[in-house]
């Protein structure tokens, strides 16, 4: 395989025949990863387009330790981080 442009998006299958997609930065490591399997490799890469075209979407920082994952947060719970 030639060497991987960079930064770059790169879509894969996993052992289990699903797609994946994982980002790497400038220097080549990996800074964001799929945590889902798709069974098709366009729900992948609609996937990767959604993050590449949504500047929109608010920056969140938490200000106490890590829950476990609850989307049910309210608005007090979180900030939106300044730019």
């Amino acid at each position: 395989m030639n060497k991987r442009p960079l930064p770059s998006f790169l879509i894969f299958p996993d052992d289990k025949g699903h797609w994946r997609w994982n980002f790497a930065a400038k220097d080549g490591k990996v800074v964001a990863a799929s945590t889902v399997a798709y069974k098709q490799r366009q729900g992948c890469a609609r996937a990767i387009k959604l993050l590449k075209s949504d500047s929109e979407v608010p920056i969140l920082v938490r200000q106490e330790a890590a829950q476990p994952a609850d989307s049910s947060e309210t608005q007090a719970q979180v900030e939106q981080a300044a730019e």
